[in-house]
């Protein structure tokens, strides 16, 4: 009579563990994608995290440099982050600001290392602080053909958003010319602001932005075959820009990007 109490207790005693520690398998839940801000938003495939400017493609009146040193990689023990002694923090190193640093006046452009990414899928998107200005300034994608004493939309192939309010490049329904080159006209932006070019991969089209706000017209065709690089095009002595490929973004921007995600599902 003890056993079988005994072995009824036991028998209980596991299944009330068993309850608790919910050990039974479970179906495999499908994550639901939230705003670039909530937690279960999947990453963004088509962005070139380690990007930077690339000193070998860039105007001799530009000066390139590292960005603000920021702590962000986890690697240093006593850092001024409050940080558990078992973890280490490093500085990022990468050329992100562009600065026109010599007198003369004129088209005067920089490429990033890497291209847009060769996929099918995914939202490539780089976007630029304005920390001065003095005169116009063009963000946008061009091919390594491209000389660099020459402006980024102006050049056949090539495509940018201009500081003085135009989209450059896109001939397209609607536009106009000048010298017969399309333009279309859009909001100026200048210092302080915060400008964006993408690419929604899948429809091969580009976009831009404005402090995160999409602008129109959006889903601009570009070439299908062309190599196109991250391209800034500075034009006057003091004008400076700092470059960021991500994955923090504009609040705003961030959430353009996961909305052109969604839309391609």
């Amino acid at each position: 009579m003890r056993t079988f109490l005994f072995s009824g207790v036991v028998f209980l005693l596991v299944a009330s563990i068993l309850l608790e520690t919910d050990a039974s398998p479970k179906p495999n839940k499908k994550v639901v994608k939230g705003s670039s801000g909530s937690g279960n938003a999947e990453p963004n495939a088509g962005l070139t995290l380690q990007n930077q400017w690339n000193p070998e493609a860039c105007d001799t009146c530009l000066t390139l440099s590292e960005t603000e040193r920021r702590l962000m990689i986890v690697g240093y023990p006593k850092a001024d982050w409050a940080c558990d002694p078992f973890l280490t923090l490093s500085e990022t190193e990468r050329l992100m600001i562009a600065e026109h640093t010599k007198a003369d006046w004129g088209c005067r452009s920089v490429f990033a290392v890497e291209s847009i990414p060769n996929k099918e899928s995914g939202i490539f998107y780089y976007e630029m602080q304005i920390s001065a200005i003095t005169a116009s300034v063009s963000i946008g994608l061009a091919t390594k053909e491209m000389p660099l004493d020459k402006w980024v939309g102006y050049v056949k192939g090539t495509y940018s958003y201009d500081s003085r309010g135009y989209f450059w490049g896109h001939e397209v329904a609607g536009c106009s010319h000048l010298n017969k080159h399309p333009f279309i006209k859009v909001p100026k932006f200048g210092e302080g602001d915060v400008v964006g070019c993408g690419v929604n991969l899948e429809k091969r089209q580009i976009f831009y932005t404005l402090n995160g706000e999409l602008l129109e017209p959006a889903g601009l065709p570009i070439d299908h075959d062309a190599d196109l690089f991250p391209c800034i095009t500075v034009y006057a002595p003091g004008t400076k820009i700092e470059a960021n490929f991500g994955p923090e973004f504009h609040p705003k921007s961030a959430d353009v990007i996961e909305k052109l995600k969604n839309e391609n599902l």
